[in-house]
């Protein structure tokens, strides 16, 4: 009896992503622009052609490797700030600003402030294309206003530690 109701609900479900595998190719050859948006069929071809080379594996294993360093500093970063903090009162108001600065911005606001630390040259592309010029200055202003009322209700470690 489970089996028949699995059927009809795989079916449903490969018909739902064959409608979308189609909308986006047919938006693919509506573009016509490889830059902008590449069809699935040549997503694959091209997929398909790189398994088969040395190159590509190499960066999968370079990309997870960083990525698993990453997540790994971060946890033990993680762990070692909420244990001193934990324990010794000063490390828990030494690290209440940033924490507090980091809760107040949204999180593309980091991806800019990444590229400015790194010097990216792409910077300016991607800020017009999120943030356009004439919001700009409303958004630094929502900005201000927001991490001082955050400031000013005592949020961040003073909730979370007794």
């Amino acid at each position: 009896m489970n089996k028949k109701k699995g059927f009809p609900k795989l079916f449903k479900k490969l018909g739902i992503y064959a409608f979308w595998l189609l909308v986006w190719q047919l938006l693919a050859v509506f573009f016509h622009n490889d830059i902008l948006l590449v069809g699935p069929s040549k997503t694959l071809r091209t997929f398909f052609s790189c398994l088969i080379t040395a190159g590509f594996w190499r960066s999968i294993w370079f990309s997870i490797s960083r990525i698993c360093i990453g997540f790994f500093l971060a946890m033990l970063l993680g762990i070692l700030t909420g244990a001193l903090s934990c324990r010794f009162r000063i490390v828990r108001e030494f690290l209440e600003p940033p924490i507090q600065f980091m809760k107040s911005i949204p999180v593309a606001s980091f991806v800019i402030l990444a590229l400015i630390w790194t010097g990216s040259k792409n910077l300016s592309i991607l800020i017009s294309f999120w943030l356009p010029i004439d919001s700009a200055h409303q958004h630094g202003q929502r900005l201000k206003k927001h991490r001082l009322e955050t400031f000013g209700n005592g949020a961040g470690f003073s909730r979370s530690f007794p």
